[in-house]
């Protein structure tokens, strides 16, 4: 198990005047066995307020191969003005399989449904490619 986290306050100092933004962030990563557990979440205050939080599963099915599945939901509010607020939320099915001698296929297929600024879009897309270690 592994567990991890932060806080953070900053001063913007620039044309505009002074702000002062803080945010934390912690992420918890399980592992047994074949199966592992990652969560995630983040706050920031500044000029809006943003949240993030995300969960994930992969899975070794062999010495070779991993599935994943994943969910994450992002948020932002806007403080100036209050009402605008943009979301976005994302689901992606993963598939990993080595090669061997540092070469892998990786693959996802995902789908995006976001709201932002009075658009509505919902779409499903994919990837995929192979990566080289040295």
């Amino acid at each position: 198990m592994n567990l991890s986290g932060g806080a953070t306050t900053l001063e913007d100092t620039d044309a505009q005047g002074d702000d002062t933004s803080s945010g934390y962030a912690w992420k918890a990563d399980i592992k047994n066995g074949p199966m592992q557990i990652t969560a995630a979440y983040a706050y920031e205050n500044m000029r809006s307020i943003d949240t993030y939080f995300g969960i994930g599963v992969i899975y070794t099915t062999s010495k070779t191969e991993k599935v994943s599945v994943g969910w994450s939901r992002g948020l932002k509010k806007r403080l100036a003005g209050g009402a605008d607020s943009q979301s976005s939320g994302i689901l992606a099915l993963g598939y990993e399989k080595n090669l061997g001698k540092g070469a892998k296929i990786k693959a996802s297929v995902f789908n995006l449904d976001s709201n932002a600024d009075a658009i509505d879009f919902n779409n499903w897309g994919g990837v995929a490619g192979i990566t080289i270690a040295f």
